[in-house]
């Protein structure tokens, strides 16, 4: 197996910790030795399991245009803070795949929405007034992925529009500012599948869907 260039590696990137039952748990990158890396977990995270040292781990990272599946050997842990700290050695790439877009799951869920006023454009989350999320109205969802979620929406016209939406994530609760991407006939005159691009949302919220993308996924 060849030896991941770890010169991509970017501190506060997500690692996903692939489990023997095949659930994931989300750890993040601290830093980048020439040698080795250093990882922090969240030990009262869904699906975390204390990992000993000299213990060979398995782990997904993906990045914009690939994703790689690593093994590497734990040459050191800690414990601090509600922390577990892993130092793993050079990572070897056990699976490597091109990602042209994020890995997208059907999946039906809650989801509330509210579109915003055409006249107005929002770069951030803060900038948006109050009022909007008191209007945010239930609906369901079709697909999500890390970049981006495809609803049922019951509004016309509003390809051109910002929209702000809410979904509860492992018992997270992730608020997003998105644009729409496209809209679609869901079959009947009332409904329509509205997909939505996230313009802005906690980096965290984003690893967390990611995570919950690739754990489902694993399951089907």
């Amino acid at each position: 197996m060849d030896l991941l260039d770890v010169s991509i590696v970017r501190e506060g990137d997500p690692v996903n910790f692939i489990n023997f039952n095949r659930t994931i748990f989300l750890g993040v990158m601290k830093k980048v030795y020439k040698g080795c890396l250093a990882v922090a977990v969240e030990i009262h995270q869904e699906n975390y399991r204390r990992i000993g040292e000299k213990e060979f781990v398995e782990f997904i990272l993906a990045f914009k245009q690939k994703a790689y599946r690593c093994m590497a050997q734990v040459v050191g842990n800690a414990s601090s803070g509600g922390l577990q700290i892993l130092l793993l050695n050079s990572p070897k790439i056990v699976a490597s795949l091109e990602r042209r877009q994020f890995r997208r799951l059907q999946t039906i869920m809650d989801i509330d929405y509210c579109f915003l006023p055409i006249s107005s454009r929002y770069e951030s989350l803060s900038k948006i007034e109050h009022l909007w999320f008191k209007k945010l109205k239930r609906s369901f969802t079709v697909d999500i992925s890390a970049g981006g979620v495809c609803l049922i929406t019951y509004e016309d016209n509003v390809i051109e529009q910002q929209a702000i939406v809410s979904m509860n994530i492992k018992e997270q609760q992730v608020t997003t500012l998105c644009s729409v991407v496209r809209i679609e006939s869901a079959g009947d005159n009332k409904n329509q599948k509205t997909a939505l691009k996230y313009i802005d949302a906690d980096r965290k919220h984003i690893q967390l869907i990611d995570s919950f993308v690739l754990e489902k996924a694993k399951e089907q």
